[in-house]
């Protein structure tokens, strides 16, 4: 079922809001942002869990090299041309306040979110594409593109149209599912999330106990970097459940739990399609 404005509004609120630490992916997202701030695209991929989403959250305060502040316009989860133009047409009725529609001689304005639940109901697709260029600006904003199924060839065109005007963005588990947009990003612009090793989730897991004010003698530092997996989302999970129950041995099912999801994990990556 299609997000309507509304409920897109209600999530990108949400988004903005929450404060999540880019934990052990800190030089990653200066990488994106360097991109970024020069105006270059930039591909980021790797498994459930990495980091993608993370690092496209952290891409507010992001600045351009005239010290201006970029205004990320966010999309997730889009898998039709209209379920693109949706989420970034809210972006910009909420950080503009007002949207430009029609011609010079017919224009009026959208102003509120319900009537561009309205309009996006009732237009076609051309008379969408239409009001989303008369909006998007060619300066301070950068298309943040999270979990898209850009393989759908109408989809691509737009992206690469785009690439043409705005800083893009793109996050996906893996690039061969992304067909030819693949193939707009150059291969400088690819940044692949490896695992984190043993020694950054152990600089980690000290960042958080502190943050969450869990004393070190209630972690298992080893269960903890096994049961993570390399993934600093898991992590986070991990060291919330430890913070909640305080102990771990009052988590014993939880980690059971946690372990299966890491082996169902890695079976998937090893004998997934390829």
């Amino acid at each position: 079922m299609a997000l309507t404005p509304i409920r897109i509004a209600w999530r990108l609120q949400r988004w903005r809001e929450r404060s999540v630490p880019c934990v052990g992916r800190e030089r990653e997202l200066e990488i994106v942002r360097e991109h970024v701030r020069t105006r270059r695209p930039v591909l980021v991929t790797g498994a459930t869990g990495s980091g993608k989403s993370t690092i496209l959250r952290a891409l507010y305060g992001c600045w351009t090299p005239e010290g201006a502040d970029l205004e990320p316009l966010y999309a997730e989860e889009s898998r039709t041309q209209r379920s693109l133009m949706r989420h970034l047409l809210v972006n910009l009725l909420l950080s503009r306040g007002r949207l430009g529609c029609g011609s010079n001689d017919a224009r009026r304005s959208i102003v509120s979110l319900v009537e561009l639940s309205r309009f996006v109901t009732n237009a076609g697709l051309d008379d969408l594409m239409q009001v989303l260029h008369q909006n998007l600006p060619r300066d301070g904003v950068v298309l943040a593109l999270d979990h898209l199924d850009p393989a759908h060839p109408k989809v691509a065109t737009m992206i690469e149209a785009w690439l043409e005007r705005v800083p893009v963005v793109l996050a996906a588990r893996r690039p061969e599912g992304l067909g030819r947009v693949r193939w707009l990003f150059p291969s400088h612009a690819h940044l692949e999330l490896a695992p984190l090793d043993s020694r950054s989730i152990h600089t980690v897991i000290g960042m958080i106990a502190a943050e969450l004010r869990l004393p070190m003698r209630d972690v298992d530092v080893n269960e903890v970097t096994r049961l993570a997996a390399g993934s600093p989302g898991r992590l986070c999970l991990l060291m919330r459940t430890a913070a909640n129950q305080r102990y771990w041995k009052d988590v014993g099912v939880q980690w059971r739990l946690v372990a299966l999801d890491v082996r169902i994990h890695e079976i998937g990556q090893r004998d997934g399609p390829e």
